[in-house]
């Protein structure tokens, strides 16, 4: 990764291979994703671009392809060598939504249909595309490469009919969610980061931004299909679970018809986005922000902009939060590094990103292809121009 980012070849390559997918730019250095910021109109609702369910064939999850879908062949020995990998804890084959195929109807308008995937089986057929691109640009990183480079890729296009960023056949890119929290400080704002830990199986050590993780069914008891393939569920399952510890919102660990209900952190959000008693502005807005389609791994990611407008509300939230519930304090899960352990009194600035009043990267901290995760910088890139919007 690093001989790949630390030259100019990935990025001449990426425009060669993808012409018509401009790389998204942020606080002067490009990474390796197109994203397109939503429509005005439909910023209001977190699922305006959830489309249809359109396969509901449930996946055999001990196996690569049970349900004959036609993914390469190559991807078989590394779903084999994961699978028998998994501790069923932090390494489990999760049923997903995997894209079936994504529509647009315009700027900013688009609807991401979907079918049911496996985790590994993304693992296998998307996260191994990056691979593959890492391992033949590292070997001449300035270089720009054409797509008879790369065989994977190459078979994948000729079976999208040359679509394969919108197109999801022959593959199980896993769709996801992210989340970029701007907090407005006594000068400008700050975006919440910090460094995934070594124990998650893509990009260990790369800053993101947080709550985000994979779209997934949260119940396979729960009452209706529909409702669970939702952005707006896996936003609040993804608040609660990795900032606050219920990581027993995880899969079928609820026998519960809303595995959602009752938790307090969820609860105490939603309340902060009602406008005041006397008409006044809520405390934090809650907004849809985009899509995007990563150009290494062609996994589709959904975007929200988490706008805390009131200073100190952030503050409160976390040291208060012990006092609601001695067992789901601020604590980021296992999914990342919180650097605040390191720091006398673990203070919250250690994960934070200053921004000015135009909500620009102050240019103190640094994010680069060498050390935040693409999905993190369109989330930033895409969460800023909403936030201009709203204030």
């Amino acid at each position: 990764m690093r001989k790949v980012f630390g030259a100019a070849g990935w990025e001449g390559t990426l425009r060669r291979l993808y012409p018509e997918a401009p790389l998204v730019s942020l606080g002067g250095f490009t990474f390796p994703i197109w994203a397109e910021v939503a429509a005005p109109e439909l910023r209001g609702d977190l699922d305006s671009a959830i489309g249809n369910i359109i396969d509901h064939v449930r996946p055999d999850r001990r196996r690569y392809d049970a349900e004959g879908r036609g993914f390469d062949n190559r991807g078989r020995a590394e779903f084999r060598r994961t699978y028998w990998r998994r501790d069923e804890v932090r390494r489990f084959n999760a049923e997903t939504f995997a894209l079936d195929k994504i529509e647009r109807h315009g700027p900013g308008r688009f609807s991401i249909h979907a079918r049911y995937g496996t985790y590994f089986q993304s693992v296998a057929t998307s996260e191994m595309l990056e691979r593959e691109f890492v391992n033949v640009v590292s070997r001449r990183p300035n270089a720009v490469w054409s797509l008879s480079d790369f065989p994977r890729r190459a078979w994948l296009r000729e079976r999208a009919g040359g679509n394969e960023l919108f197109n999801g056949a022959h593959r199980a890119a896993a769709l996801s969610v992210a989340a970029v929290m701007i907090v407005k400080e006594k000068r400008g704002y700050s975006a919440l980061l910090s460094r995934r830990s070594g124990d998650v199986k893509t990009h260990p050590g790369f800053q993101h931004v947080f709550p985000s993780g994979i779209l997934a069914p949260t119940s396979s008891r729960y009452g209706s299909e529909r409702a669970e393939y939702s952005v707006k569920r896996a936003f609040l399952r993804e608040f609660a679970e990795e900032l606050f510890g219920y990581d027993d919102l995880a899969y079928d660990s609820r026998d519960l018809r809303d595995a959602l209900g009752g938790i307090w952190p969820i609860q105490h959000l939603l309340d902060a986005t009602q406008p005041g008693p006397m008409g006044q502005r809520p405390a934090v807005e809650v907004r849809y922000t985009g899509i995007s389609v990563p150009l290494l791994t062609l996994r589709p990611e959904v975007y929200v902009l988490v706008l805390v407008r009131q200073s100190g509300w952030f503050d409160e939230l976390v040291s208060g939060s012990e006092f609601r519930c001695r067992q789901h304090g601020f604590n980021l899960n296992w999914e990342f590094e919180d650097d605040r352990d390191d720091i006398d009194g673990k203070r919250l600035d250690s994960i934070r990103v200053e921004l000015d009043d135009r909500f620009e990267l102050t240019g103190r901290q640094r994010l680069t292809p060498l050390n935040t995760v693409p999905h993190a910088a369109a989330a930033l890139w895409l969460g800023t121009q909403v936030a201009r919007e709203l204030v």
